[in-house]
């Protein structure tokens, strides 16, 4: 009859003892023990989740400057169809002034009142600067001949055969402004000579302005007139 008693205080012992185990609570900060592990996993985990998240847009602004570095080469309007994209030919308009630039017969670029065929050119992109082409002024006049740039020289502008490395043939060509909503551009080469049109001569010259300094009678139009057809484009 002992022997009954005995066994179901034993069991109920073990059973009273696992449910006091079982329900009893790990002190904050313990690393025994099974429950040590969540307070520790859980803030690494969000804290990896967290970086990663901080990760993805840091690596969007990385290509930022990337993308503006390849805007800046390509140079300032010549997006394509622009009239700085050498696709389109255009007038080059001093601003307020009825004249044009055209190159007259001595292959000097000047003013003029004649809006023809000599005073269509066409902008080509060529790295961050623009060589300015004849957009019909051909060699011999023939349509398919090559077409002439227009250089710095002796402080004038001349029309002359292309040559990409020469730095009087390249040039700047930089929003300065609008006139009537048109956009106004200037134009110089890296040494900071300009194309500008300015008294006593009143006629289109190429004077250096260093930086800073005034630069009345540099601001341009560039009115689009249609199509370019050179050579490389028919």
């Amino acid at each position: 009859m002992r022997n009954y008693l005995v066994l179901p205080v034993v069991l109920t012992g073990v059973l009273l003892t696992q449910q006091a185990c079982a329900g009893q609570a790990v002190p904050a900060g313990s690393t025994s023990g099974l429950g040590a592990a969540t307070p520790v996993t859980a803030p690494a985990a969000r804290a990896a989740e967290s970086s990663a998240a901080q990760a993805q847009p840091a690596g969007r602004a990385a290509k930022a400057p990337a993308q503006s570095a390849t805007r800046a080469a390509k140079g300032p309007g010549a997006a394509a169809g622009g009239v700085l994209s050498g696709t389109r030919q255009v007038f080059i308009l001093p601003k307020n002034n009825e004249a044009t630039v055209a190159v007259d017969a001595s292959m000097r670029a000047g003013l003029s009142d004649d809006f023809g065929n000599r005073a269509l050119f066409v902008f080509t992109p060529e790295g961050d600067r623009y060589s300015i082409k004849t957009a019909k002024l051909r060699v011999g006049n023939k349509p398919t001949n090559e077409t002439y740039c227009l250089a710095v020289k002796s402080r004038k502008v001349v029309a002359t055969s292309c040559d990409s490395a020469d730095d009087n043939q390249l040039f700047y060509v930089l929003k300065s402004g609008t006139n009537s909503g048109k956009p106004t551009y200037v134009i110089r080469t890296k040494d900071y000579v300009f194309l500008r049109v300015a008294t006593p001569t009143s006629n289109l010259s190429a004077t250096k302005i260093e930086e800073g300094t005034a630069d009345a009678g540099a601001d341009f139009l560039l009115p689009d007139r249609g199509k370019a057809t050179l050579p490389a484009l028919d």
